[in-house]
């Protein structure tokens, strides 16, 4: 059976590697004493995969894993287990069902939210950011080359807030 978990990775985690957090995630799934469906091969691992990889210091209030379990369990019963299971830092919100056919969660997932605090003002910030919005290039290295792309088309919003 197929299941996706929506979690967190707060501050507790915040400096925990991609890997790491798929490690520990792993972890607290056997924990938990889910019946994991594991991968077939010499080195047979537990099939779970996230939906996208978070940059070390980023903490964050939606991230998306996908599992498989042998056995078809209430939902409910998997997040209590989780939910005991999960070490400081990760938080589990909400576990569902997956239908089998379903797009894979790379496949899946359409945008990011993005909020970027700094610790002090920067001049110009405003002015920066309105420019950004007509021209965002990517910078991509692949086997020595660079290639640039405008992914200006990709932003869907971006905004400055000033807190008072």
């Amino acid at each position: 059976m197929r299941y996706r978990m929506t979690f967190s990775k707060t501050e507790a985690m915040r400096f925990t590697s991609h890997l790491d957090l798929h490690t520990t995630i792993e972890r607290t799934m056997r924990r938990a004493n889910l019946p994991l469906v594991y991968s077939q091969g010499f080195t047979p691992r537990p099939k779970l995969s996230l939906a996208s990889a978070l940059p070390l210091g980023f903490t964050s209030a939606a991230e998306v894993a996908e599992f498989w379990l042998k056995e078809d369990l209430p939902v409910d019963q998997i997040a209590k287990a989780m939910h005991a299971a999960a070490p400081p830092g990760l938080v589990i919100h909400k576990i569902e069902t997956a239908a089998e056919d379903a797009p894979n969660l790379q496949n899946a997932l359409s945008s990011a939210w993005f909020l970027i605090t700094f610790r002090e003002a920067h001049a110009g910030l405003e002015t920066r950011v309105a420019e950004a919005r007509d021209l965002a290039l990517l910078l991509r290295i692949e086997g020595g080359t660079e290639q640039v792309t405008d992914a200006a088309h990709m932003l869907l919003q971006i905004r400055t807030e000033i807190e008072s």
